[in-house]
């Protein structure tokens, strides 16, 4: 087990090494972002370093958009699940952030763009259209003119096999977006052919000898190739300008034009077989039918069921113009096979396209069934939370009516104890208040106390031990209690104790011992702080002697 986590570790640590030995994959995400289109290789080389399993969830729109980008640009090819991925994607950020989310809305017309670009691939052109409208108003909103004039472009073309004005005027606007981008001239070249293709075609088709504006677009797309030195390009014009004036019926200058350009001798590209088939058609318009067959020699492999096709009919109608039967019946089943397998590509592709739109409309399903569970799984858990929420309150608001209930009995029961604790007080009050005047009326000298006030009185044990008796009786133990708590007070602190209790004045007590009234209240203070540690000067003697 040991062994196997050490293992997993590794694995992780070197993902990690990978994905950030040139910055985190973020940082590539974002340098690849920045280096397309102008440098595509550079943008696949960041690419290749991010571990696509690594990838976190919120990082794979970005990466299937830069990937799309790059294969597209450099192998023409594009992944139909990574175009989908980022067009659902930014299609939903687009129309959320809405004209505010910039980064959004143009990585949305990107996606569009590589989107229409796979749907015109498996032949669904209404889809590849919308597409690329879409890639159109979402780039000129951000002012993305690369996409936008590329979009621009594609829709030329696409609308071409119905409509070649509207076709001329789209391709015409992405020439005017292309002044403002600083791209690659060979694209503005392609431009300008595909520009003078709709105008000839427009003006064959009108049956009008207007081929002013298609040679004119030719005539640039030449000289910018020249300029420039790409013989390519240079070629692709001069073919151009030989379609427009064989069009115009002109085909002395056509095959001059033709014959500008050079025999391609590679056979196996699908260049230079489309190039010596324009110019093998262009030498049997002029009726040099033999120069047309030399050219035309057929290559040992022709991997586009559509350029075989063309070859083998134009190989036919050479040997329909020879009077070579067999030949042209040889050729004109080589055109049906052609054809033939054209049809059932075709018919593989749709069924492809077919195929993949179920399962995406499949995968589309699964998620809404998904999303309405989880919905319907939030409503659930909401109701109860919302049902525990609501007998939470109903329990809350019982307990605090019973606490309520129980509080009202507990102060209802306190005030009758309040009350009969009072009347207690009040009745023993009233009965030491009886007592002392009891004991007065007893004592020997009460006639004395009646009638000298400076007479000294003098209580006998006896009347002590009298008074300590009733006290005790009639006031729980007080004498008692009061000796149990404080065994340090004298029997002189208790009798005064005593005579306190009975509510005694100050000038009596004074009698009793011979004191002034001033000194009774000294010995009172000093029994309060010495005798029983109170100290709070508010509280009385008496109050402290009734809580013991």
């Amino acid at each position: 087990m040991r062994r196997l986590a050490f293992i997993a570790i590794m694995q992780m640590a070197l993902v990690a090494f990978i994905g950030c030995r040139d910055g985190s994959t973020s940082e590539l995400l974002m340098q690849a972002e920045a280096f397309l289109p102008m440098e595509a290789d550079s943008a696949d080389a960041r690419l290749n370093l991010i571990p696509v399993n690594g990838l976190a969830e919120e990082e794979r729109p970005l990466y299937a958009l830069l990937r799309i980008a790059t294969d597209y640009l450099l192998a023409d090819s594009i992944d139909g699940e990574l175009a989908r991925c980022a067009y659902d994607f930014y299609a939903t950020q687009s129309q959320r952030g809405s004209s505010a989310d910039k980064v959004a809305n143009r990585r949305f017309g990107q996606a569009a763009l590589y989107m229409g670009e796979w749907y015109v691939a498996q032949d669904s052109t209404k889809a590849g259209d919308d597409c690329y409208r879409q890639a159109i108003r979402t780039s000129e909103q951000v002012e993305d003119w690369h996409t936008c004039y590329i979009a621009y472009h594609r829709l030329s073309v696409q609308v071409h096999f119905s409509n070649d004005k509207k076709a001329l005027e789209l391709i015409e606007k992405a020439i005017e977006i292309y002044g403002k981008i600083n791209d690659s001239p060979k694209n503005l070249i392609s431009l300008y052919l595909y520009a003078a293709d709709h105008a000839s075609s427009i003006a064959y088709i009108e049956d009008t000898d207007d081929y002013t504006s298609a040679i004119d677009y030719a005539n640039q797309a030449y000289q910018l190739a020249v300029d420039s030195g790409w013989t390519d390009n240079q070629h692709s014009a001069l073919i151009t300008l030989a379609m427009i004036y064989w069009c115009m019926n002109d085909y002395t200058t056509a095959l001059d034009y033709a014959k500008r350009v050079e025999i391609s001798e590679h056979l196996d590209s699908e260049i230079g077989i489309t190039t010596n088939l324009r110019i093998a058609q262009f030498y049997f318009s002029c009726d040099s039918t033999a120069q047309a067959k030399q050219i035309l020699h057929m290559p040992h492999r022709i991997d586009d069921p559509m350029l075989a096709y063309l070859y083998a009919r134009l190989l036919a109608e050479i040997a329909v113009r020879q009077q070579e039967p067999d030949t042209a019946a040889f050729y004109l089943d080589s055109a049906f096979t052609c054809s033939e397998a054209l049809y059932i590509n075709s018919l593989k592709v749709k069924d492809d396209y077919y195929n993949q739109t179920l399962e995406h409309e499949k995968t589309q399903m699964e998620m809404r069934t998904q999303s309405r569970h989880r919905m319907w799984a939030a409503v659930a858990a909401l109701l109860v939370l919302v049902v525990l929420l609501l007998q939470w309150r109903h329990y809350e608001r019982k307990q605090h009516r019973l606490a309520t209930q129980h509080l009202n009995r507990e102060n209802e029961l306190l005030s009758h104890e309040r009350e009969l604790l009072q009347d207690s007080v009040q009745k023993k009050e009233g009965m030491i208040r009886f007592l002392q005047g009891y004991i007065i009326d007893r004592l020997d000298v009460a006639k004395k106390l009646q009638t000298e006030t400076d007479t000294r009185v003098t209580l006998s044990r006896k009347d002590w031990l009298d008074i300590e008796r009733v006290l005790n009786e009639i006031d729980d133990n007080c004498i008692e209690r009061v000796r149990a708590a404080c065994p340090n007070l004298s029997q002189d602190d208790l009798r005064l104790c005593m005579l306190v209790r009975l509510h005694m004045s100050n000038p009596v007590i004074g009698r009793i011992y011979s004191i002034t009234p001033s000194a009774v209240q000294h010995r009172k203070q000093r029994l309060k702080k010495e005798g029983f540690g109170i100290t709070d000067p508010n509280r009385l003697l008496e109050d402290v002697i009734a809580s013991v």
